[in-house]
């Protein structure tokens, strides 16, 4: 049963990955303007890219298929999932959108080709289902969990489930989360609602969504961080601190494209006027290369850097209505917010590097040459500087840890595990030049991390065949991440990530489909070679019929 389930999720993925794009206002009119998370895929660029054909030619596939618990319409969508009545060439979307109570409901919808095909293959989901008709709309509730309803053009799929988290509960093998049941009655005229939702009501007067699905992308994700806010009720306490004030208006956006040798990612986070404001007017200058050229080490695993103007904090706290709290805590620190904004000029940067996981034995601290970590930030004045370092180290007493060593020159301070790389770093004279450094820079904010390095660094000689194979695997496929940003623009901060692969030539869903399935294939023989292994444990040992006195 739990393998028929499992077959049924991936078929449910399936279908969502190959449905092509609507025209956005389409797509916009049947959803609420304050859903919560909406999913969106132009899979006509992705079939593209990945033929459905490359799909099933992996053996994931061909084991799913061969599956003997797969009912009859489960192999039929399989094999040719335009069998369940729905357009392929008009797309599919899903969102979660709150409920009454603590409910939510989520939701798949998209385009119907066949009402005819559509309704059997939806009655073989649950035989037992009569259709009804309610204006104009029909209607299946399937097994007394979930509800579809459709017409001649449209279709959606609606489960009601309860929020609260205490009442989740997990499968035996605890691999897929079982859903709370809601109620299929607020399930039934949810679903049947959104076929006649008003446009003033749904996301098409939204230009933040509008400007999304202009965007190239395979794949696309609006995120309401409002709703997302409003409906946890434990949060309600923070309104005091004028969270709200915060997150009123809030959203975020990502594309993600799959291109030739790395998978892009490109994300907006839209502010309300008063925050952009703030965030515009102190914004920190660019990430520089000599952020970067000082680090004393060839073999940088990690790295960040985040400028900004110290003066913003303040106005973020004067906005949440926080200044006078900061400031009363500060002020049993001995120093105040303003001696704090002032002690910095906005610039930090963090590094790890040199990672060495060959511990010699009896090591135990973080400077036992587990690898160089620095933290690094900017001296503004100099007096509030001092104040501030002199206090800080007064609370880390005569003896600090050794493994924190804390060094400053006038104009800047580091912190490392390592005191003789702190201050390699403020003499600033290795000339560091990475390749990937003029990547990371020009920006307000930058981060580069090597993934080949940091997967190397996990592996051991003590790996098992099966584990070995999966890290030789994933060191020939991971090469690394870059990403840029905080640049304010049009009411959002704009960011833009890569996740670059060693396969530099071939798309990288072509990669991740072939990835995938090696991985899978790696395991299926781990778990085949564990099952024999139990079973050799469990049998009884062989019984000596002929015995010798």
């Amino acid at each position: 049963m739990r393998k028929s389930f499992r077959a049924i999720i991936v078929l449910i993925l399936i279908t969502f990955a190959f449905a092509s794009c609507k025209s956005k206002l389409h797509v916009a009119k049947m959803v609420p303007a304050d859903a919560v998370f909406v999913g969106y895929m132009n899979t006509k660029s992705l079939l593209d890219k990945l033929p459905y054909s490359d799909v099933k030619a992996t053996q994931m596939y061909k084991d799913i298929a061969a599956d003997t618990s797969l009912p009859d319409w489960g192999k039929k969508m399989l094999e040719n999932p335009e069998q369940s009545g729905i357009d392929l060439e008009k797309g599919l979307l899903a969102f979660v959108h709150k409920g009454s109570g603590n409910s939510v409901n989520m939701v798949v919808e998209g385009a119907v080709k066949s009402a005819s095909d559509f309704e059997k293959f939806n009655k073989s989901l649950d035989p037992s289902a009569q259709a009804t008709k309610e204006k104009n709309i029909n209607v299946l509730v399937l097994k007394n969990q979930s509800v579809v309803g459709w017409n001649d053009k449209d279709f959606v799929y609606v489960i009601n489930s309860d929020a609260d988290p205490s009442e989740f509960e997990n499968f035996s093998d605890s691999t897929l989360p079982k859903l709370p049941k809601g109620n299929i009655e607020e399930a039934k005229a949810y679903c049947i609602s959104l076929f006649s939702l008003p446009e003033d009501s749904s996301l098409a007067g939204d230009k933040r969504f509008a400007k999304l699905m202009d965007e190239k992308g395979d794949v696309k994700v609006w995120l309401n961080n409002e709703s997302m806010f409003n409906m946890i009720p434990q949060l309600g306490m923070l309104s005091m601190l004028k969270i709200n004030d915060l997150i009123k208006d809030a959203r975020s956006t990502y594309v993600i494209n799959f291109e030739n040798g790395k998978i892009e990612l490109d994300q907006k986070a839209y502010l309300n006027k008063q925050l952009f404001d703030i965030a515009k007017k102190y914004s920190g200058d660019n990430v520089s290369a000599d952020q970067i050229s000082r680090i004393p080490s060839n073999n940088i695993a990690a790295f960040m850097a985040f400028n900004y103007k110290p003066e913003g904090i303040k106005e973020v706290l004067k906005l949440l209505g926080m200044d006078g709290m900061a400031n009363m805590y500060l002020g049993q620190m001995g120093f105040t917010l303003d001696e704090i904004t002032g002690a910095q000029n906005g610039k930090l940067s963090v590094s790890v590097s040199d990672l060495d996981l060959s511990k010699p034995e009896g090591a135990t601290g973080m400077n036992d040459s587990d690898f160089n970590v620095l933290v690094a930030v900017g001296v503004g004045d100099k007096a509030k500087f001092d104040k501030v370092l002199n206090t800080i180290k007064g609370f880390m007493g005569t003896e600090p840890d050794s493994s924190i060593n804390i060094i400053s020159n006038e104009k800047e301070l580091a912190i490392a595990n390592h005191a003789s790389f702190a201050n390699s770093y403020l003499e600033g004279k290795s000339g560091n030049k990475p390749e990937w450094a003029s990547a990371v820079t020009g920006h307000p904010f930058g981060l580069y991390l090597d993934l080949n390095q940091i997967i190397k660094k996990t592996g051991s000689k003590s790996m098992d065949e099966n584990e070995k194979a999966m890290f030789e695997k994933s060191m020939a496929f991971w090469k690394n991440v870059i990403s840029t940003g905080g640049d304010a623009n049009d009411n959002a901060l704009s960011y833009k990530t890569e996740v670059n692969l060693m396969d530099g030539n071939t798309n990288s869903l072509k990669q991740l489909n072939t990835y995938i399935d090696q991985i899978y294939q790696i395991d299926k023989k781990r778990r085949a070679s564990s099952s024999a292994s139990l079973d050799s444990l469990l049998t009884a040992p062989p019984v000596d019929t002929v015995h010798t006195p």
